[in-house]
């Protein structure tokens, strides 16, 4: 049910994080999602069957509430391999998943954004509710760098909270954002890292205290890293706070390509090689 939610939030942050035209309460914004569900067979499993049920449902509630169509789908319910063992019958099978592409417009392509940071001094702001995230299913969890109770921490999303922030996105409004970054797999600290790599810019993190862990490699809803020039930095303070968006300043543009945290320094290049490797590593 979470992860139905979850496809269709994160379609919507991808399109909107590129500048797409968005709004929740006119269908002028011409926004749609198409939807296909990747299932292994669920005619035979009960499990599968009422995964999928749920999934379905989670789907549904998130495009009623951002009042968003699915225009069309396709549903890929065989996903399994079927043999034998040492004499043995054997099913091995996909995870349930649901993939969720967004179609937005972008009426004048100038003004069309990129995850990368652009100059620095640029100042970053956190955008969203930042409750909404959890261990359950992240990648932290799949390393192995969260135990027990913190693997069943949850995200929720808050819709109402999302619809002020996505209309805000979506609207001409958000025409100082200079960068924008969708937080999701790997959560906020991989956010941050990949907005570093197009030109080998750093981050300086200014926040008060240091990230927690659920804060920084969290997974969840409605969170988005964007960044503007200094001088636009009190102007879009005011933007965020007349439209009601959740909004943090977390750090600033530096030259050195690194990823600075108190009195922490990470290199970049140690991040290069294993995001560009491909191999999830620890």
């Amino acid at each position: 049910y979470l992860m139905g939610q979850m496809a269709v939030d994160e379609a919507i942050r991808n399109a909107l994080a590129v500048g797409a035209e968005f709004s929740s309460s006119s269908p002028e914004a011409l926004f749609a999602l198409v939807d296909n569900f990747c299932w292994p067979d669920p005619t035979d499993s009960s499990e599968f069957a009422a995964a999928l049920v749920r999934a379905a449902y989670g789907m549904k509630r998130a495009c009623d509430e951002f009042r968003i169509p699915l225009i069309s789908g396709k549903d890929s319910m065989k996903n399994d391999l079927r043999a034998e063992k040492n004499g043995q019958k054997m099913r091995l099978s996909i995870l349930p998943t649901l993939l969720m592409t967004a179609l937005g417009r972008i009426q004048d392509l100038s003004l069309a954004r990129t995850a990368d940071w652009k100059t620095v001094g640029d100042v970053i702001f956190l955008l969203g509710p930042q409750e909404s995230v959890g261990f359950a299913g992240s990648i932290a969890g799949e390393l192995g760098l969260v135990h027990g109770e913190e693997m069943n921490s949850r995200p929720r999303p808050d819709y109402e909270v999302a619809r002020r922030l996505y209309d805000f996105l979506g609207s001409s409004r958000s025409g100082l954002i200079r960068s924008a970054h969708d937080c999701a797999e790997g959560g906020l600290g991989v956010a941050l890292v990949e907005s570093c790599f197009a030109r080998g810019l750093g981050v300086h993190w200014e926040k008060p205290v240091l990230p927690s862990r659920l804060e920084f490699w969290g997974e969840g809803f409605h969170r988005l890293l964007v960044s503007c020039a200094a001088q636009d930095e009190g102007r879009l303070r005011e933007e965020l706070a007349r439209a009601g968006v959740p909004a943090l300043k977390v750090g600033v543009v530096t030259r050195e390509p690194e990823l600075v945290i108190g009195a922490n320094r990470f290199s970049l290049e140690r991040f290069w090689r294993v995001w560009s490797s491909g191999k999830v590593s620890s």
